[in-house]
């Protein structure tokens, strides 16, 4: 449990202490502590720069503040993702939804959208500028095929889940961003729900963690790639489709 001092005035706790106790308290869950509690706190507070809490550092919290800061933190320090405790993770500039039903969006697939706008660019050259039809395989919370959508005009996307539930967090990024009417959502295993759609190019940050390297918190069906890490990239590689993928280590393939 956190013990939190009280600053001199009326007994109650203030901004700084807060920040100061909680960074103390993720100090050994967190790499980067000052900034988990920093995070947390404009999260109880309804604020979004940190700047405000440098500026308002002698401010009381009240009881409830105090109490659901407390709470935060003590998530926080079970190893609980933060995505998860705030509900959101930015990804390419912008917020998505998340819960533990996806996995937190990583730099590293910001990488792999980098590198899907290079091939399709070249593609869409290549035929003669009509558009393509791109399929994110495992689209988890849809930040990767939303992303595309809201770089690209006039293309056809397709996002594939075996997870009924990340669909669900995936269509309500879609709403949120304007694109839900451009994305086509299927329920499946991989490729199977597209075995009757002609795909262009298929855009996948596939499971590929080892199996005994799995943590808690994430899903494990979104993480799980095998003895190897291989079992889902490989059928990617059978279908034969051009693909972009993210490997180990964030290698994109």
């Amino acid at each position: 449990m956190i013990s939190l001092r009280h600053s001199k005035r009326q007994g109650r706790h203030c901004i700084g202490e807060a920040l100061r106790q909680g960074q103390l308290s993720l100090g050994d869950v967190s790499d980067a502590p000052s900034l988990d509690a920093q995070w947390l706190l404009l999260h109880v507070l309804g604020k979004k720069e940190a700047s405000w809490l440098q500026a308002h550092g002698d401010e009381e919290l009240s009881d409830k503040e105090e109490c659901e800061y407390r709470k935060l933190v003590k998530r926080r320090g079970t190893g609980e993702p933060l995505a998860y405790i705030l509900g959101y993770w930015e990804f390419y500039g912008r917020r998505f939804l998340v819960n533990k039903d996806v996995m937190v969006p990583r730099p590293s697939t910001e990488d792999l959208v980098d590198e899907t706008l290079k091939v399709i660019m070249k593609m869409a050259r290549r035929f003669g500028g009509r558009p393509l039809t791109v399929a994110d395989i495992g689209t988890g919370s849809g930040c990767i095929i939303i992303t595309l959508a809201l770089e690209l005009a006039n293309f056809q996307f397709f996002a594939t889940d075996i997870s009924p539930a990340a669909l669900i967090m995936a269509r309500k990024n879609a709403r949120i961003h304007g694109v839900l009417d451009r994305i086509e959502f299927l329920e499946g295993d991989m490729l199977k729900p597209l075995k009757d759609k002609k795909i262009d190019l298929i855009v996948s940050n596939p499971p590929y963690l080892l199996t005994e390297e799995i943590l808690p918190f994430e899903p494990r069906e979104a993480l799980d790639g095998g003895t190897d890490g291989q079992d889902f990239i490989k059928q990617i590689e059978m279908s034969g489709i051009p693909a972009v993928v993210e490997g180990p280590g964030g290698q994109i393939q």
